[in-house]
């Protein structure tokens, strides 16, 4: 049978439809918390961490081991006018074998500063889960603002076109020359509806674009639908107790909070590492030890009799005498490394402190505008646009007064969004820095540390 032109279109429709079909079930929905653990899981990042930590358990396992020893074969007083190894009572074949001790603790200081360093990588590990949950949670409110804003958006669409068609109506009617002007304000609301509506379509793909990308593993990703329902108004982010009692608490409760922090945790653990380098640098004053062991084999005499064999053995000691000035610096800079981090806490401290509190008062003041813009501005808004619809209705009122209260609500409304939506991101803030008492984070990360 042949196919006609419609035939073929009609088939290459249904292939389309069924594409699309296949492809919304690959497309798995997903919510915010199941991304932000996926991200987390599927971050290779962490890999890399959890091979370094591996690496630096092992180096503290072989820095506290003693050096291997030394082992010397030599053949001593050998004559040189005949050569011959029996000749004198004194040549001897020696086989020697000696053995390094460092200086005092060094070996297990040693051991042990590899080992802390190791236990630096899991609080390493949090930080990176608080971060990262941190960037995915801006990304989601910032697509969930642009996909709600569009769907007002697309509400008011049709309103705008309900007055384009009143304005054309008025304009074919030839009543009067301003019909003309009021068609043509309304068709320029209209595009730059249209323009707004592209700009919030680009900005929600790229959102989603980026949200993507995080779910990439070394397989073929799936891509992922993603949830943002109930995102209208009121974007859900779940805070618990522990957040609401400390937005009203003293500086001191909350300085408390901060430092449990994986940052602030990580200065803790490299002050650890510091204080094992003072020890370590002070292990100088102290000698280092030499063993030493030799076997020496001789000849037999001029008349064919065995001599008797030598053993040896050797202490020496390396006595630090002469370099007490470069002792001294050396441990003096190690102790200024260690106390500087103390430094670095306390202005790490105050900086999230400050941070905190400017997250604070930033979303309770966004949280009073957004009270404000529903109780009373849209309301008051919407009272207006209703009354000059009903006075141009009535023909008492401007057609431009219409269009005009109509875009005041529509604004006001997307502001109420863009409000929500600021408020949201300072307490996704405020929990990022609270993020210390937060196990299920150091759990998917692999940071299972006190």
């Amino acid at each position: 049978m042949r196919l006609t032109y419609k035939h073929s279109l009609a088939l290459l429709m249904m292939g389309v439809s069924s594409l699309a079909v296949a492809d919304q079930h690959l497309r798995s929905t997903i919510t915010l918390p199941e991304v932000v653990e996926l991200a987390i899981k599927q971050d290779p990042w962490f890999e890399g961490n959890l091979l370094s930590q591996s690496a630096l358990q092992a180096k503290g396992m072989a820095a506290s081991q003693l050096p291997d020893p030394k082992l010397s074969l030599a053949l001593a007083n050998m004559p040189t006018d005949s050569f011959d190894f029996n000749q004198e009572a004194m040549t001897q074949l020696v086989l020697g074998v000696s053995q390094k001790i460092p200086r005092g603790d060094t070996l297990q200081l040693s051991g042990r500063n590899y080992l802390l360093q190791g236990e630096q990588l899991p609080l390493q590990r949090a930080v990176r889960a608080a971060q990262v949950k941190l960037t995915i949670t801006q990304l989601w409110l910032d697509a969930a603002n642009a996909k709600e804003t569009t769907q007002l958006l697309e509400k008011n669409r049709r309103l705008f076109q309900q007055l384009a068609d009143i304005s054309l109506a008025n304009y074919t009617s030839g009543l009067s020359s301003s019909r003309q002007q009021q068609l043509i304000r309304t068709e320029l609301e209209q595009e730059q509806l249209e323009d707004r509506l592209y700009r919030l379509q680009q900005k929600e793909q790229a959102a989603e674009q980026q949200l993507q990308t995080w779910l990439l593993s070394d397989r073929v990703a799936n891509e992922y639908q993603f949830d943002f329902k109930g995102s209208d108004t009121k974007v859900s982010y779940p805070f618990p107790e522990r957040f609401l009692r400390l937005t009203n608490a003293k500086d001191s409760e909350l300085m408390r909070a901060l430092r449990q922090h994986p940052t602030f945790k990580l200065l803790e653990k490299k002050y650890e590492v510091r204080s094992n380098g003072v020890q370590l640098a002070e292990q100088a004053y102290k000698p280092e030890w030499m063993l030493n062991a030799s076997y020496g084999h001789r000849g037999e005499d001029g008349f064919g009799r065995e001599r008797s064999d030598l053993v040896t053995f050797g202490v020496s000691v390396d006595m630090p005498i002469f370099s007490q000035v470069r002792q001294d610096q050396n441990v003096k800079a190690a102790i200024a490394e260690r106390e500087m981090v103390k430094t670095e806490q306390l202005v790490m401290l105050r900086e999230m402190l400050s941070a905190f509190n400017t997250a604070k008062v930033q979303a309770l003041r966004l949280e009073q505008r957004q009270q404000h813009y529903q109780s009373v501005l849209i309301p008051k808004l919407h009272a207006q646009s209703h009354a000059a619809e009903s006075a141009y209705q009535n023909d008492t009122g401007d057609f431009s007064e219409v269009v005009r209260s109509q875009l005041a609500e529509l604004n006001a409304k997307v502001e109420l969004i863009n409000i929500t939506t600021d408020m949201q991101k300072q307490l996704a803030q405020m929990d990022y820095l609270l993020s210390g008492s937060a196990p299920s984070l150091l759990e998917i990360a692999g940071g299972d540390h006190e």
